[in-house]
Order: C-alpha cells, then sequence, then structure tokens
C-alpha cells in the first residue's frame, strides 16, 4: 500500500503543470518469423515473416511503451516504408494522446544518436513549421516547411492510411518457403494458403 504522504505528493504532482517531460524512442531491430538464435541451414538463406518493433520512453517514468506490428500491417504494402516518418509520427501521436502527461512542451531524443538530435522544435499551434537554432544558444528562427500558397489549420489531422497487407507475391512466398519452418500452430496464423491462386498472381504480375 502506498503511504499517504506518497499519496499525497502524487496528487500534487497530478495537478501541477508538467514541465520539461523527455521521451526517446527509436526501432529495435526487427523480428524475423520464425527466428533462432543461431539460425543456420535452410532457413538462413530465406526471408520469414517479419516483425517490427517500435519503443517510446518517458524518461521520468520507470516503464517503456512498445508498438508491435507485423509486415502484414505496415502503412504500404510488404512492410515499405515502415520505419517511415509517417509510421513513426502515428504511433508518437498515439502514445502523446493515450499515455502522455497533457504538457505543453516536450523534448525529444531519437535514434540513440546524440549527434543526430538536432536543435529544433515544433508546435501544434503552428504547423507547417519548425523553430530551429544552429547552436543551442543561439537566436531562435522560424522556418516554413509547406510550399508557398499551401497552409495547415490546427486541429485537423491527415487522412487515415489503413494498413496496406501482403502482396499476393509475398503471401505465395510464405506459403512456399517458409510455412514448412512454423510450429504447426502457428502455419496458419504466418504463412496461410493464399486466397489468390498462384497462377492468377503469376499473370498478373506479368502484365
Amino acid at each position: 500500500m502506498k503511504c499517504k504522504a506518497a499519496e499525497e505528493e502524487q496528487k500534487c504532482g497530478n495537478l501541477e503543470e508538467k514541465k520539461n517531460v523527455h521521451y526517446t524512442f527509436d526501432f529495435a531491430q526487427s523480428v524475423l518469423v520464425p527466428g533462432h538464435v543461431r539460425q543456420e541451414g535452410a532457413l538462413y538463406y530465406k526471408l520469414p515473416f517479419k516483425v517490427n518493433w517500435f519503443g517510446i520512453l518517458n524518461d521520468g517514468k520507470p516503464a517503456m511503451y512498445n508498438y508491435i506490428f507485423s509486415e502484414a500491417q505496415a502503412m504500404s504494402v510488404d512492410n515499405e516504408n515502415s520505419h517511415s516518418s509517417s509510421s513513426v509520427v502515428s504511433m508518437f501521436d498515439h502514445f502523446l494522446t493515450m499515455y502522455g502527461e497533457s504538457e505543453k512542451k516536450c523534448f525529444i531524443n531519437c535514434d540513440n544518436c546524440g549527434g543526430q538530435n538536432k536543435n529544433q522544435t515544433f508546435s501544434s499551434s503552428n504547423p507547417g513549421h519548425v523553430i530551429v537554432k544552429k547552436f543551442a544558444t543561439s537566436e531562435e528562427l522560424n522556418v516554413r516547411l509547406l510550399k508557398r500558397g499551401k497552409c495547415v489549420t490546427p486541429g485537423n489531422l491527415p487522412v487515415r492510411v489503413e494498413a496496406a497487407g501482403l502482396s499476393p507475391a509475398r503471401q505465395w512466398y510464405l506459403y512456399r518457403n517458409i510455412r514448412e519452418f512454423l510450429p504447426l500452430k502457428f502455419k496458419d496464423v504466418t504463412a496461410p494458403l493464399p486466397e489468390i491462386s498462384e497462377k492468377t498472381q503469376e499473370e498478373t504480375f506479368l502484365r
């Protein structure tokens, strides 16, 4: 049980405006299914089913939030652009909405590389613009990113993009080459028999 002092501290902390909230995020190495520590043999030369892993950490909390999605759930066909800016912004926006501190300002580090953490900020109140500095102590400069004549209305979200799924060619590859390496109970989950015939897929590819 929490002591009374800890409960009061938490209560006061929730009422106080959050300041200097710091987030760190990055993609982990993709997980291959099936996968083994020492992946030798026939599977070594094949392209198993890929699972993407994106983690976000609020450095003020002892917890990390992970977004795990397969190549069939990526924004583009066959996992293309799975690490794109659109994917990152979508997951980070969901994180701030669901698990954010309701802060007005936050600091972000990504790629786990200090050299890539530039002196730049952005704000939802002025979309399409970024505030930059040459050095941390330099004067701020507001840079417009949009083309001339274009504007973004605050609060308007982009059109929802649904998962593109797997192409027929990729589905048949998984079924012909990866299915045999999967445990029986996962064969129809990871590499099921495609609904489109293999002959139709080949004819479509050759057009």
